[in-house]
């Protein structure tokens, strides 16, 4: 796992923002690996486009917080609270960490759990909290995705899913589900990712000489 100072940035803060300019992180590495002719696929082109403009300019696309992120940035500090009770833990924050062999992609943890462990915490709506986080057997695609990057770039064992909706009854409320490193996922995944940036390197090159339509 690489620490540098990014690693002790608060999220969402400018330097932080700008630390993350032109890499992939982890969610959006589902987007980044769609491979049929659909939508996703869609937004996948636009990401690789998105990525390489960031590196030629410096200059981050994700300049300020959403409704949806600024929610989530709100309850985080709760959240976190209700999981470190629940499980017994104590959570260490941290900013951005790169992969360790892979340049250009990284992931910001919403924490480190003990040696071997990792959280990672949503805030949802209430009507998502339940239809697909507390009704559901398992976690979405994107979400498991987004959790192996995480494992793949850091090193950890597992990773907790949070889901946490204070509108709903207390019981209701919080919903944690472990998911375990798996490595063979992680290498495919890797692989994969290796060819997505090389698409954004080649997409650099057209852009310098202004082959893009």
């Amino acid at each position: 796992m690489q620490i540098d100072e990014a690693a002790w940035l608060e999220q969402n803060i400018k330097e932080w923002l700008q630390a993350r300019c032109g890499s992939l992180g982890s969610s959006l590495v589902a987007e980044a690996l769609a491979t049929d002719e659909s939508k996703p696929y869609s937004s996948r082109h636009a990401l690789i486009e998105r990525l390489a403009c960031e590196r030629l300019t410096g200059i981050p696309r994700e300049n300020y917080l959403s409704w949806k992120r600024q929610h989530g940035k709100d309850l985080e500090p709760m959240a976190r609270a209700f999981y470190e009770i629940n499980k017994g833990v104590l959570v260490r924050t941290v900013g951005l960490i790169k992969h360790p062999d892979i340049p250009g992609t990284h992931a910001s943890p919403y924490g480190l759990v003990d040696d071997d462990g990792l959280v990672v915490i949503k805030s949802p709506r209430a009507a998502t909290h339940i239809l697909c986080h507390v009704m559901a057997s398992s976690l979405p695609d994107k979400y498991i995705k987004q959790l192996q990057w995480q494992m793949a770039v850091t090193g950890r064992k597992w990773c907790d899913f949070v889901s946490y909706c204070p509108d709903l009854p207390a019981e209701k409320q919080f919903f944690v589900k472990r998911l375990i490193r798996d490595d063979k996922t992680i290498a495919i995944m890797e692989k994969e990712i290796i060819t997505v940036l090389s698409e954004v390197e080649d997409t650099i090159q057209q852009l310098k000489k202004g082959n893009i339509q």
